[in-house]
């Protein structure tokens, strides 16, 4: 905030409607509740988001845990399964005792190599859990790197089954927050963020004193963004 035109007030509001949404906001309808520019909406969330995505980087993981891949991006024609044109991501849901998701970590990856997989896994996840995955042999060490590794082939189900019935939902609900309020294929630049942003709300969707708090504090802890770009 520090050196910006915007006054506290509107940064307070920006910060309360983004918050406050369990989708997120756009920068288009940002732009229309403050009464600012699109690219001053911009700016301002670019900035929320970097301090959601300093929060979210500084905890991992734990318990039993189920770790998937995903693609962003909506509809890519003609080019099936993990050939195609969308984002590739992992996605990570930690279980309470009666396996309903207790916190979420999403990460884009740069490929399903065993390599790739196991840094980004390592990202997000404490060594000591206990991972859950379907049969991806990007997946293959996991065991290796110290995690009790439960894999569930795929082959092996039913039609309608699937490993981690709460990942599919998660899956669902992620791509639907992020083409139900930007419309459109977010940039491989930016995916990250709007990805621990979505994290950032679900990960606080149960706490008493409200996630504006947790935001305002996130912000005035984080560091500027262009220190935390190329840090």
């Amino acid at each position: 905030m520090h050196h910006t035109q915007l006054s506290l007030r509107t940064w307070f509001i920006a910060m309360y409607l983004d918050a406050e949404s369990k989708r997120g906001i756009s920068a288009v309808e940002l732009a229309r509740k403050i009464g600012v520019r699109y690219t001053t909406a911009w700016y301002v969330l670019r900035r929320l988001r970097s301090a959601m995505s300093q929060r979210e980087e500084q905890y991992l993981l734990n318990g039993e845990v189920d770790v998937d891949d995903m693609f962003v991006g909506g509809v890519s024609p003609g080019r099936p399964g993990r050939s195609t044109h969308k984002i590739p991501c992992l996605i990570a849901v930690s279980l309470d005792k009666h396996s309903c998701p207790k916190y979420m970590r999403v990460t884009p990856v740069d490929g399903w190599d065993q390599l790739e997989v196991t840094k980004r896994v390592l990202d997000m996840v404490d060594v000591n859990a206990t991972l859950k995955t379907d049969g991806m042999g990007g997946f293959n060490d996991l065991s290796e790197t110290g995690y009790t590794h439960i894999r569930t082939i795929s082959a092996h189900l039913g039609e309608d089954e699937y490993f981690s019935p709460v990942l599919h939902t998660q899956i669902a609900n992620l791509k639907a927050q992020i083409q139900g309020t930007y419309h459109r294929r977010p940039s491989k630049r930016h995916i990250a963020s709007y990805l621990d942003e979505h994290c950032f709300l679900f990960n606080r969707r149960h706490i008493q004193v409200g996630i504006m708090d947790r935001l305002l504090n996130a912000c005035a802890l984080s560091v500027p963004i262009r220190v935390a770009e190329h840090a």
